[in-house]
């Protein structure tokens, strides 16, 4: 009896420890198993510049929910905590402080440049790695790059006009007698920099070129499509936003303008897509960005993500969804327990290829944005579809390289040394 009842002691005591072990981690790895990444996402939702900026946050918190719908990454899923910025700096800056105090790993931010600066100045004192989900920052372009701060969905100022220009020499005014560049914008600050930057930079590349600024609240544009066709302009473009392009374009339409008519913007294509069917010689151009119609397996699924989402559709939401694979890659690669200095180690060698459908992704330590890539669309009425019309141009991010390559619906791949 002695001897059963030490056994029994020796058992009890052995399940005994065992649980207390159980019952507590024996390492941080062990302790943080169910922790999430914790992300934050910066975007621009509400305010003017909504129509723009609000599809890549759709498109973005779109690809985290089905992500975390099939486990997350590494077997963890993903936190997303979100703040729209409205395009205010100052609500970019307290978005990003919000964040570093719900201790976040990385840092998501979509909107205008105007909320650049406060972000990044938090973002520096936080520690935390930053993706621009718009227009690439110049601090990120080579030969030295902002260290914490990595991306761009549109090129950058300088690589998306040199390549704008190239377009227009080579794919246009090459084939038009005497041609003239007919550049529009509207009067707030960034749209009449951009369109009288533009016209300079075309007049320095041999382009007789020609810059109309629109008043402020503009509703009925003739008098600035008249003058741009009195002053012989047969190549016509806009640097402005989605009003500027729709108003300008109809009332050239309805004086009988004949010439070409060139859109390129970070709109959706979406917004143009009646006014292209009405008029098929309208050209669309937007960077890094091949459209859901195009017709993509992963168009499909983005199609059907957003309609179950309740998402209005355009292919914005593509470029958030491209940016939601990229996050999911680097963490895939960063492991767990995440760091900022593991992250920037995946960020400084990180190369990423998506298929045809999305822009690879090239970052180093030297270059944080990668190439810009821009092909161009139209309206056939013979197909009942729209078309490729021009070539790819791929230009580095310094916008010191364009490489032309041949039309196609899918993205090419291209290194520059």
């Amino acid at each position: 009896m002695k001897r059963k009842g030490f056994i029994w002691a020796f058992v009890v005591s052995v399940i005994l420890f065992f649980g207390l072990v159980l019952s507590f981690p024996l390492s941080g790895e062990a302790k943080s198993s169910l922790e999430p990444y914790k992300i934050g996402l910066s975007g621009t939702v509400t305010g003017p510049p909504a129509g723009t900026y609000a599809p890549l946050s759709d498109g973005f918190r779109l690809y985290i929910k089905k992500l975390n719908g099939k486990g997350g990454v590494n077997g963890r899923k993903i936190k997303l905590i979100f703040e729209d910025n409205a395009g205010s700096g100052i609500k970019a800056g307290a978005n990003v402080k919000r964040f570093a105090g719900a201790k976040v790993r990385l840092i998501v931010l979509s909107g205008p440049s105007a909320i650049y600066a406060p972000a990044f100045d938090e973002a520096r004192r936080a520690n935390i790695p930053v993706l621009v989900l718009a227009i690439g920052p110049l601090q990120t372009t080579p030969p030295k790059c902002e260290r914490l701060v990595y991306g761009q969905i549109w090129g950058n100022a300088r690589n998306t006009t040199k390549v704008i220009i190239m377009i227009v020499k080579q794919e246009f005014a090459s084939k038009i007698k005497n041609p003239v560049w007919g550049i529009a914008g509207i009067d707030i600050p960034v749209s009449r920099k951009g369109a009288e930057a533009q016209g300079r930079i075309g007049a320095k590349m041999g382009l007789k070129t020609v810059v109309k600024i629109a008043p402020l609240g503009t509703m009925d544009y003739t008098p600035i499509a008249t003058s741009l066709m009195d002053a012989g302009c047969n190549i016509i473009s806009t640097w402005g936003p989605a009003g500027l392009t729709l108003g300008l374009f109809k009332a050239l339409i309805k004086l009988g303008y004949k010439g070409v008519l060139y859109i390129n913007t970070p709109d959706p294509p979406e917004h143009f897509a009646e006014l292209m069917k009405r008029c098929p010689s309208i050209i669309y151009t937007n960077p890094n960005l091949v459209p859901l119609w195009a017709g993509f397996p992963v168009d499909k699924e983005i199609e059907a993500e957003a309609k179950k989402q309740g998402i209005r559709l355009n292919s914005g939401i593509k470029a958030g969804w491209w940016y939601g694979m990229v996050v999911e890659e680097v963490l895939k690669k960063a492991g767990w327990p995440v760091t900022t200095e593991k992250l920037l180690s995946v960020l400084n060698h990180l190369e990423l290829d998506f298929g045809p459908a999305f822009p690879p992704v090239q970052f180093t330590a030297t270059d944080h944005q990668g190439p810009v890539y821009e092909n161009g669309w139209s309206w056939s009425p013979k197909e009942n579809r729209f078309v490729v019309v021009l070539p790819w141009y791929v230009s580095n991010a310094a916008g010191t390289k364009v490489k032309v390559l041949p039309k196609s619906v899918g993205v090419p791949k291209v290194k520059f040394e």
